[in-house]
């Protein structure tokens, strides 16, 4: 439990300084180390307190209290990683931090406010979005033995570069499919016809999330 644990908390502080060093390049180019240091020392603290804040939790519980904490960080985490993925992208769009007033004004206005949200994603900040969620999603699975092996790892991560640089520099419908397919090659067995099922399903959900919610997603 201990590892499933740390796997799911550790990467908190990193994706917070990592996107915090993303935010310094952009708003204070030519800083130097000790202000990147200084600028990233809050980051770095949150993410170190909400690690031991949960290691200690379940340390403390014992029986069914432990289990319910441990499912609890796990949603917690998820709800922490999506406010800092929003918090930067509303950074980046906009020069400041996302306020507890402006979550409440939007919940109360949410029909206005929704398609201005809606614009503020990105291919980049919503690939990021699935990528916590999936990790979280691991994390609450029953855990099953895996061999290391580096080719398929190199797959999986060539499919993600490979997903982020397509839908850069072409558009996110040929993104999906490269992901799609350079990564079912990382399983057992590799059945196109599977692979182009998923890759049309992803493609019609994205659709969806354009037309209907209004997501800035550059699929042509």
């Amino acid at each position: 439990m201990w590892g499933r644990l740390l796997v799911l908390l550790v990467p908190v502080t990193i994706l917070g300084v990592w996107l915090k060093l993303v935010r310094i390049r952009a708003f204070y180019p030519g800083s130097s180390l000790f202000d990147v240091a200084a600028k990233t020392s809050s980051d770095l603290a949150f993410g170190l307190a909400w690690l031991l804040l949960w290691l200690v939790a379940c340390q403390l519980a014992r029986g069914a209290l432990r289990v319910v904490l441990f499912y609890l960080a796990h949603v917690a985490t998820l709800v922490v990683n999506l406010v800092i993925v929003v918090n930067h992208e509303y950074m980046m769009r906009t020069g400041g931090p996302v306020t507890w007033d402006y979550f409440v004004t939007v919940f109360e206005q949410f029909g206005e406010y929704a398609e201005v949200l809606a614009t503020q994603a990105t291919a980049e900040s919503t690939a990021l979005l699935i990528g916590v969620a999936t990790i979280v999603q691991s994390r609450l699975l029953p855990p099953e033995p895996m061999k290391l092996q580096l080719k398929n790892i190199a797959l999986i991560l060539a499919s993600l570069c490979g997903f982020a640089l397509l839908s850069h520099y072409l558009n996110m419908i040929v993104g999906i499919v490269f992901m799609v397919f350079c990564a079912a090659l990382a399983g057992d067995s590799f059945s196109a016809w599977r692979s182009a099922k998923i890759a049309a399903a992803l493609v019609l959900i994205a659709v969806l999330f354009q037309q209907l919610l209004g997501l800035n997603l550059p699929l042509y």
